[in-house]
């Protein structure tokens, strides 16, 4: 089957702790993606842009691009390059954005950014998975950083970097007592409006965003340990097991150790 079609050339993967520079002519559309570290970043030998942490920007055919590390530092970098027709439906939808003057684009979740792009790298490299699926998981990504540009325009820019940074520590670490009245003060904002900005910011309210991140470590824990399924409720911060197991099988559709069963058969 066939339902999707335009593109005509796939290449894809990453470095970590990299530092080499880059200076070429690009010959594909790439999603140029900085995971961590410094990037600095020259587009056709004009301005040359610096920023740190999650960014990414887009390369296009024809362009001479400069980009690496600064200062000698390392960085982790993934990229996915494609070419074929659809992409020109892409740029003038402005799904795929191409800004030379401010390229940059900051990615305020970026490990499910990264995910994402691992995800799409795997099935691009295995030369087994059908095209469609790959354009679905490429137009998906392509949303992601849509979604960021937008929010960029739209939320207050004094705060993404408090709740950029907000979000990376949840998600790293959700099984802590996050107190959010705290943050609001800590941004110097009330309660009420940290609660907008975050639904606004992760397009869920405080509480139901960290009770997903909690579910979603548990469901690791199923997987990779041997624990109790109460002792995996605890390990994620949630201290009531009948509570965790309500709200794990209103998400994952199974209960807990429905989900092990299935997964590892055990």
């Amino acid at each position: 089957m066939n339902f999707f079609s335009g593109i005509d050339y796939w290449h894809a993967g990453h470095f970590i702790n990299y530092s080499v520079t880059h200076n070429h002519y690009s010959t594909l559309y790439g999603i140029q993606y900085n995971h961590a570290g410094k990037l600095r970043l020259r587009i056709a030998e004009g301005k040359e842009h610096r920023e740190e942490g999650a960014w990414v920007f887009i390369s296009r055919p024809g362009t001479l691009y400069e980009y690496g590390p600064c200062d000698g530092e390392q960085r982790d970098h993934y990229f996915i390059c494609v070419r074929g027709p659809i992409i020109d439906d892409y740029i003038k939808s402005g799904l795929l954005p191409i800004n030379d003057a401010s390229p940059l684009i900051k990615i305020t979740h970026p490990d499910k950014f990264r995910q994402t792009m691992l995800n799409l790298e795997r099935k691009i490299n295995s030369h087994k998975s059908s095209s469609d699926r790959m354009e679905l998981m490429l137009a998906d990504l392509l949303l992601q950083i849509h979604e960021q540009s937008n929010l960029d325009q739209q939320f207050p820019a004094c705060q993404i970097n408090n709740f950029s940074q907000m979000v990376q520590e949840i998600e790293s670490e959700p099984q802590l007592n996050w107190d959010f009245a705290q943050k609001a003060a800590m941004f110097d904002i009330s309660l009420s409006h940290f609660r907008r900005l975050f639904k606004q910011f992760c397009d869920l309210p405080p509480r139901l965003f960290l009770l997903n991140q909690r579910l979603r470590l548990a469901a690791s824990l199923l997987i990779e340990t041997s624990y109790p399924i109460n002792i995996i409720a605890s390990q994620v911060g949630i201290d009531d097991v009948y509570y965790f197991s309500r709200s794990f099988k209103k998400k994952y559709v199974v209960s807990p150790s429905a989900y092990r069963r299935e997964l590892i058969g055990k």
